[in-house]
């Protein structure tokens, strides 16, 4: 018993010491500044091996980062990894959105672009359900309330406005009847007279020295026999202050009172067919030469038109009684009925530039083939129906890809994309962070005047977003998505995350690829991926006055070349 008793005390004290050099042990190794990377790699199961990888292509190289931090450069072969063409639509919905856009920019690039607005007048004011608008009324002013939230261009240039009545309701002419849609090319010919304006104004005022803001501006009205008006000036106005049309004629029973057909203040269903709106319409001549313009944006939730008028005496007509008056808002959010479309136009022929060759209006269509378009090596994004960038992955990039499983371990048979990352690089910007820094004072009008965030989709017109863009989902989330696309300053360049779409490209190309190498690309397909994206205005963002001009693939078909063509930066895992 006692021998017993000793061997085992003597195995109690080894298995005692052996725990705690473990323990020790362990606790230095939890302390150590060192990860050791291949820790537990020999328990992984022989089938499920795997090893990452980092690329980056860059023009005319690919450069390969290794895991020890350097850097292996490769010359690309004359090898085109995207291509960029300009792509540009007028189909952008433009009706029923929360602003109204007026104004004429000129621009070297772009050319002259104006915009107007229709929009619904909807009174907002109560009318005295006895009196209206008082005996004998008399009409004084109109001025039109403008609540500025946004604007580009020289704000102190003033430019020429006419205003139209609507002569026809908008939706069914000019708005589909079916959901009241309406696209930034809309044509609003036949709604108004052209030749008729019922008032003009100038805005800003001649010699203003301030920027736009919440303001009224006094309307000029169209001078004529009617009261000092025009004909359609009067009629417009007589017909909001309740005067009967025949107020004037010998055998009239009107009884002096503006209270005719006064049921129309207290009904919008009845208003709204007495009054389809108004149109305002910028005088595209009035631009002075060799002055840039500018372009509004006016909350229609907070403009509209403000009628100043007085009423007289019933017992001495000769007094004036009381003044009146009555709004006239765009839009409220209580009231049915409120509609408004704005119409875009641009004038290429005014730019000085050779982009209007570039900046053809090919409607994005299958019946339409991208190669129709010129590829370019500097790219520009506008809002407001302006061009985007139209960017291909190519048959050199697809095959690039793929062959990364053949050129590895033949025992790898599956690539996984980790990230993708597309840095698209603002003109005058370079790879290399410190030369774009010494280039500041070049590219800070540029970083001032491009978008601050840039969206991406798989069609512009119907705004499909790419998988990594989903702008209703971040919206609603309250969320920033991993998808970036935000300009960075510092390095004066857009970082667009692309991982999912570049994936499920990646796995569908392997998919068509043919055998004479070839890509068969097909719409119909389970899992069909287009190789080309375009990269525009952020999804509410559409009518921004921003413009950001940016460099693209290496070579356009000029010959043209760029410091900084788009990078794509690829983080890959091989899987056995």
């Amino acid at each position: 018993m006692t021998n017993f008793m000793r061997v085992s005390s003597k195995l109690f004290q080894r298995i005692a010491c052996t725990l705690f050099v473990a323990v020790v042990t362990l606790a230095t190794a939890g302390c150590t500044m060192v990860a050791d990377s291949t820790l537990g790699s020999n328990l992984m199961p022989e089938e499920q091996v795997m090893v990452m990888k980092h690329l980056k292509y860059q023009g005319n190289n690919i450069i390969r980062i290794n895991s020890d931090g350097t850097n292996e450069k490769f010359p690309a072969n004359g090898k085109n990894f995207v291509e960029t063409r300009q792509f540009r639509t007028d189909s952008i919905l433009s009706s029923n959105i929360p602003s109204g856009y007026m104004g004429v920019r000129r621009s070297d690039i772009f050319g002259v672009r104006s915009a107007g607005f229709a929009s619904s007048i909807i009174y907002m004011n109560e009318i005295d359900k006895k009196e209206g608008f008082g005996y004998l009324p008399i009409f004084d002013t109109m001025k039109l309330l403008l609540t500025i939230n946004s604007y580009g261009g020289d704000t102190l240039v003033p430019i020429k406005y006419n205003v139209y009545e609507l002569k026809k309701t908008l939706v069914g002419n000019v708005l589909k009847s079916e959901d009241s849609t309406a696209y930034s090319n809309c044509d609003l010919s036949g709604m108004y007279d052209e030749d008729r304006p019922i008032f003009t104004f100038t805005f800003p005022a001649e010699g203003s020295t301030q920027g736009p803001s919440t303001s009224s501006v006094a309307l000029d009205v169209v001078k004529g026999p009617y009261n000092g008006l025009s004909e359609q000036t009067w009629d417009f106005v007589r017909r909001l202050m309740l005067i009967p049309d025949d107020y004037n004629a010998p055998d009239s029973d009107w009884d002096g009172y503006g209270r005719d057909s006064i049921e129309i203040y207290q009904d919008e269903n009845k208003w709204v067919k007495k009054f389809f709106g108004i149109y305002i319409k910028p005088d595209v001549e009035s631009l002075p030469n060799g002055s840039e313009g500018a372009m509004y944006a006016t909350l229609l939730d907070a403009s509209g038109l403000m009628l100043r008028g007085r009423n007289r005496n019933p017992k001495d007509p000769s007094l004036i009684k009381d003044t009146v008056g009555m709004y006239y808002y765009f839009y409220d959010e209580y009231t049915e009925h409120n509609l408004s479309v704005n119409k875009i136009e641009r004038d290429l022929s005014q730019s000085t530039t050779s982009a209007p060759a570039l900046l053809s209006n090919i409607e994005m269509s299958p019946k339409k083939k991208i190669e129709e378009r010129t590829k370019v090596s500097t790219c520009y994004i506008e809002g407001l129906g302006g061009p985007m960038v139209e960017l291909s992955f190519t048959d050199d990039w697809l095959d690039e890809v793929i062959a990364l499983e053949e050129q590895a371990d033949a025992t790898y048979t599956k690539i996984g994309i980790n990230q993708c990352l597309l840095t698209m690089y603002v003109t005058g910007a370079d790879y290399d962070w410190q030369v774009t820094q010494g280039n500041a004072a070049t590219l800070a009008p540029l970083l001032d005047e491009s978008f601050t965030r840039l969206g991406s989709y798989l069609e512009y017109v119907t705004l499909s977003p790419i998988l990594d863009y989903d702008y209703a989902y971040e919206k609603r989330q309250e969320i920033d998505l991993p998808y970036n696309g935000y300009l960075d300053r510092s390095r004066g360049c857009y970082v667009f995350n692309i991982t999912a779409h570049i994936q499920r490209l990646v796995n569908y190309a392997k998919k068509v690829k043919q055998e004479d190498g070839s890509y068969l690309f097909n719409e119909d397909d389970s899992g069909y991926t287009p190789r080309t994206i375009y990269i525009g205005t952020e999804a509410y963002s559409l009518y921004s006055f921003e413009t950001s001009k940016v460099q693209g693939m290496t070579t356009g078909d000029d010959g043209a070349t760029v410091d900084a063509p788009i990078e794509i930066d690829l983080t890959y895992t091989l899987v056995k």
